[in-house]
């Protein structure tokens, strides 16, 4: 039994020792814009001149996270990644790429409700959000608060077959690019991909919010106030879709497992859809928001096609390795679905000083043998501050790679 329990050890001793010598990556996070390839350029040459030497000689690689928004231009946006990734593979920058198919889609895609719009088909109030359990209840218009109240389209039933199937033909036009370029790196540059990751912070009801009597807005020039009590939950069809609830009424206070399996549902299928189209498991990512119950972590974000990455919005001091819930549920993980590791989806801190970032940088980011990756929420945080680029660049140096890169 001893000798047993010797071996258990060791074997965890060695993953461990492992894991920490895998690259871990700080990335920079900027949306792309079809019509500025300048951008693209100008991101990498950033990170190339500051950070390119560093990269070569530490396992802690600093790297961008690009999103792309195809919308309607899905082949502009499959050409605009391919000449992306080239860039990459010239200037040795690594990349993590993310996919939009939740937050800006092309508008014929939900029309249900406007014959003098493209796409309508009354038939798709099945594809978006209702606050009841009756087509009658769909939503026509939503409002997202980024900053500033936006008018947005209806939230789509995230489980609805043919969303689905438009999710899918989005992954199949853009996946195979990526699995194209990493398949053509030499092995000693393999670390130039630092993952895919799907969803944008998944969340019913955060990204896309419905007021009382919203429709009534759709030919009004007025928005409604933001105000919390005026909202009406969606997430019903979903809930409908996929079995979880069919009647009743949705809250967060006694139906929110409700809400985290409908992201669960989602997620996954965007993991297996982009596992199944050649990339490896251990660089698939889903992006959602951490939970302090591990059933609802369980629900929303851990699967067996890819590895949690869910957002970080604390400060320095800390970090997801805080949150007991989502740790225990990766351990778990790690037995029983194949997990590697997390990322951290997003994250960001009003510290400007070195003192904060270098502490964070070195024992939140470097120091934890399971965090993959960290994105950083945008890349003007450490552009153009002194103090965090050279925190950086100190927590890089402090973290050789072994034997080199």
């Amino acid at each position: 039994m001893i000798r047993k329990l010797l071996q258990i050890v060791a074997v965890l001793a060695l993953a461990a020792q492992h894991a920490q010598a895998r690259e871990q990556y700080l990335l920079l996070n900027y949306s792309t814009a079809l019509n500025a390839p300048q951008q693209a350029e100008e991101m990498m040459r950033y990170v190339r001149d500051r950070f390119g030497a560093a990269n070569r000689a530490s396992r802690l690689k600093t790297g961008v996270a690009i999103l792309y928004t195809p919308k309607e231009q899905v082949a502009e946006t499959a050409a605009r990644l391919r000449a992306d990734l080239e860039l990459a593979r010239q200037m040795e920058v690594p990349v993590l790429i993310q996919v939009d198919t939740e937050n800006w889609l092309p508008e014929a895609l939900t029309n249900w409700f406007d014959p003098s719009k493209p796409g309508y088909a009354p038939d798709k109030v099945h594809d978006v959000e209702w606050t009841g359990w009756t087509p009658d209840t769909a939503v026509k218009i939503c409002w997202r608060n980024w900053g500033t109240m936006l008018r947005v389209g209806p939230h789509p039933n995230l489980l609805s077959p043919r969303f689905q199937a438009w999710e899918k033909s989005i992954y199949e036009a853009l996946v195979p690019v990526v699995v194209e370029w990493v398949k053509a790196l030499p092995a000693e540059k393999q670390w130039l991909f630092a993952g895919w990751k799907c969803g944008w912070e998944t969340s019913p009801n955060s990204q896309y919010a419905y007021f009382k009597n919203g429709n009534s807005y759709l030919t009004r020039s007025d928005d409604p106030k933001w105000i919390d009590a005026d909202k009406e939950l969606i997430g019903y069809n979903a809930a409908r879709t996929g079995g979880f609830q069919t009647s009743g009424v949705l809250s967060y206070e006694r139906t929110y497992d409700v809400f985290m399996k409908i992201i669960g549902a989602h997620l996954s299928y965007l993991a297996k859809t982009a596992r199944g189209l050649g990339l490896p498991r251990e660089k698939i990512f889903v992006h959602t928001i951490a939970q302090g119950v591990d059933r609802y972590n369980v629900e929303s974000q851990f699967n067996a096609d890819s590895n949690p990455a869910p957002s970080f919005y604390g400060k320095p001091t800390g970090s997801l390795r805080d949150n007991a819930s989502f740790m225990r549920c990766l351990t778990q993980a790690r037995k029983e679905l194949g997990a590697t590791g997390y990322g951290i989806g997003e994250f960001v801190f009003g510290a400007k000083d070195y003192a904060a970032w270098h502490g964070w940088f070195s024992d939140k980011l470097a120091g934890d043998p399971d965090l993959i990756f960290a994105a950083l929420y945008n890349y003007d945080t450490l552009r153009g501050h002194a103090e965090i680029e050279r925190a950086l660049l100190d927590a890089m140096a402090a973290a050789p790679a072994s034997g080199g890169k």
